[in-house]
């Protein structure tokens, strides 16, 4: 065997590895805090463009590289560019250590490797990652599929595990569309005792659910 057969099939697996890993994490989130929307063709794209992006990302440059090594280590190194850009104010430990050198040395792998039978290289980059996928999301998506819609939007007292727990009502404490965490704090602190209205002063009666805290509200 080879050294550039060598190199060649250890960027492979390299690629398969960072692909597979990001596919369970993708399928896994996506219906951890995804999967939400009532149109399922909104959910898909959610699940492809915002929680399986990343593995696709490591598929599509390893199967370019796999055709073509120059423009694969051309693209290799636009994406460690986009980076540094993109998480511009990240230490160099996680910047640099953690994606740039890793994504730069996987373009040079391909570039100076070679494997043999590429044909089963090409299956092995399409098929595992899909495989990961498939095995997490349809056994996930036949459980979300048999929730029950009460149409109750409510607030909504909630039992179980040990845990007893009221959701404030459909509103400013339970919004259609996300928020980000600190406006989330805000919003609880402010709400009225019915969940319904956002206060001018502080109510302090409603909280963001957490692991160790259990009691209602």
């Amino acid at each position: 065997m080879n050294r550039k057969n060598i190199i060649g099939w250890i960027r492979v697996a390299i690629s398969l590895v960072f692909s597979s890993i990001w596919a369970y994490w993708g399928a896994i989130e996506n219906f951890h805090e995804g999967w939400y929307s009532a149109s399922m063709w909104e959910n898909l794209f959610m699940l492809i463009f915002q929680y399986l992006s990343v593995p696709l990302i490591f598929v599509i440059l390893a199967v370019i590289a796999l055709k073509w090594r120059r423009i694969g280590l051309i693209l290799h190194i636009a994406l460690a560019g986009f980076s540094i850009w993109f998480f511009s104010g990240a230490s160099f430990n996680v910047l640099g250590i953690m994606i740039v050198i890793p994504i730069v040395a996987l373009g040079l792998l391909y570039f100076f490797g070679e494997p043999k039978r590429k044909i089963w290289a090409y299956r092995l980059l399409l098929c595992v990652p899909l495989i990961v996928v498939l095995a997490i999301s349809i056994p996930r998506g036949i459980h979300v599929s048999q929730r029950l819609n009460d149409h109750d939007f409510g607030m909504r007292v909630v039992e179980g595990n040990g845990v007893t727990l009221a959701w404030a009502p459909r509103g400013p404490g339970w919004p259609d569309k996300g928020t980000n965490w600190d406006e989330a704090q805000r919003i609880c602190r402010y709400l009225s005792a019915d969940g319904t209205t956002v206060m001018d002063e502080e109510q302090n009666i409603w909280r963001l659910p957490t692991v160790t805290r259990r009691s209602a509200r």
